[in-house]
């Protein structure tokens, strides 16, 4: 990590590591001070966990378990490194109060940004509310306390239940739970967009408004921020949704079990099955452009009250 990247993943370094944490170079350092101004000594920065991460657990039968894995045994069992967790931006924190607290740095909570990376035998996706790993049997999702989370994972429940992957082998459980995902994602953009419809409306585009009313302008720039970095929000999920459709190798590895059945016949995967991958995010894609749409539509309606 670069030392502007490692400044923004420190909090989550803390929370893996159990020393303090430097920078040297490029790279990572679990240092400490040996004397003399400036000095310092370090070893290459390993993984030395203090914390375990709530997680649910949704088997491909819709089985939901509540977990508390130890983050060792959560890499070790994925095959990740401590990079791609900061990359989900994954937590214990959501029930912790030690969270809220300042660090050292005073920095604040880090913000993921929406990612879809494909690893060896498991998918990492965050998106909207949901951060997850998908495995070819199993899925676990990160801060399933949320209100939001829990609605999505008993709809998840309910759809697997009601439409059993292993009686339809046209069906891969990995594509499910990225369409399921991805829908949960353009479903919380549209609900958001949808309220800042209504207190534009209410802000004086209705006829019989005020339009001289002295605190309407202190109104419309809450608003006008408010917009815009919900565009930023949508730009980014745009965007990786648009990078991954420009990878046929990226989507290739998101069929986990296509994968590893070839890997088993011992033959190479037809590269014309990313074609189901591509069609499912094209969809979504279409929609998070709609509803970019909407969002500039609202800046323009702002923007001409504030005008007027």
């Amino acid at each position: 990590l670069g030392r502007a990247a490692f400044r923004e993943h420190s909090n989550v370094f803390r929370m893996i590591v159990d020393q303090p944490v430097g920078v040297s170079g490029t790279r990572a350092y679990a240092v400490g001070r040996v004397g003399g101004r400036g000095k310092w000594k370090g070893s290459a920065l390993s993984i030395q966990p203090r914390s375990s991460f709530n997680v649910l657990r949704v088997d491909l039968d819709g089985l939901q378990i509540s977990l508390v894995v130890p983050v060792p045994e959560l890499l070790k069992s994925s095959g990740l490194h401590a990079r791609d967790l900061i990359a989900l931006g994954v937590q214990d924190s959501y029930d912790s109060e030690s969270w809220n607290k300042k660090t050292v740095m005073d920095s604040a909570p880090f913000v993921p940004h929406p990612v879809i990376l494909a690893r060896k035998g498991v998918i990492l996706i965050a998106m909207g509310n949901i951060k997850a790993m998908i495995f070819m049997r199993h899925v676990l999702v990160f801060e399933a306390k949320q209100e939001s989370v829990k609605e999505w994972a008993t709809e998840l429940e309910d759809l697997l239940k009601t439409f059993p992957v292993e009686e339809n082998p046209e069906t891969s459980f990995e594509l499910v739970l990225l369409e399921s995902i991805l829908n949960e994602c353009c479903d919380l953009f549209d609900r958001r967009v949808n309220l800042y419809r209504r207190i534009v409306q209410r802000l004086g585009f209705a006829e019989n408004q005020d339009m001289t009313s002295g605190n309407l302008l202190l109104r419309l720039l809450p608003l006008k921020d408010s917009l815009q970095q919900f565009e930023a929000v949508v730009k980014e999920t745009r965007s990786t949704l648009i990078h991954l459709l420009e990878n046929e190798d990226d989507m290739l590895a998101m069929l986990l079990n296509e994968k590893e059945a070839a890997k088993v016949a011992g033959k190479v995967m037809d590269r014309k099955l990313h074609d189901s991958v591509e069609l499912l995010v094209e969809n979504y894609l279409r929609q998070m452009s709609k509803t970019l749409n909407e969002v500039h539509y609202l800046q323009w309606r702002g923007q001409n009250k504030q005008e007027i």
